[in-house]
């Protein structure tokens, strides 16, 4: 836990949180410095995608905003963006995850040969694997990246349930 951790109280004080939108908002202008007026949407956007709201000098992920906002305890874990869009902060895509649960919802790599989550080349033909409880599993080897990829998804629906994501 941070020492200056900004408390619910506080939280309410200065922001409003939209759930359909995902949009915090400045319920007060917070200094005659920075030029935040009331009602101005709060945050910025990261070149990773992810939404930053800095409160009292202290700088939070707004997807761990919004939890905190809704239920008023911090997120003992983590919090996972279903649909894989790191600024889409409603509270329909957020859900609590642990790390290994987060990382299985990861967006697929831009360095993939294959373009398709879990199929990569080797020896001339297409294998895919998975990992789970930190190890990776061979599903097999195929002709075509996507009979390969076919397999990724058939695994990650009965290995990672709502935490499979196939692209």
């Amino acid at each position: 836990m941070r020492r200056s951790q900004v408390t619910h109280e506080r939280l309410l004080d200065v922001l409003r949180y939209d759930p359909v939108s995902g949009n915090f908002y400045w319920r007060v202008a917070t200094s005659n410095k920075s030029r935040i007026k009331a009602g101005a949407i709060a945050g910025r956007t990261k070149p990773d995608g992810y939404v930053t709201i800095k409160i009292d000098g202290v700088s939070y992920y707004a997807h761990r905003l919004a939890r905190f906002y809704v239920i008023g305890e911090w997120p003992a874990n983590g919090v996972d963006h279903k649909h894989g869009v790191e600024a889409g902060n409603g509270w329909n895509n957020l859900r609590d995850a642990t790390s290994g649960q987060n990382n299985r919802n990861r967006k697929l790599l831009t360095s993939s040969w294959s373009g398709l989550k879990g199929a990569s080349k080797y020896r001339g033909r297409w294998r895919a694997r998975i990992c789970t409880n930190g190890r990776r599993q061979y599903l097999g080897s195929f002709a075509s990246p996507e009979a390969a990829h076919a397999a990724y998804v058939a695994a990650g629906a009965v290995l990672h349930g709502e935490f499979a994501r196939t692209a």
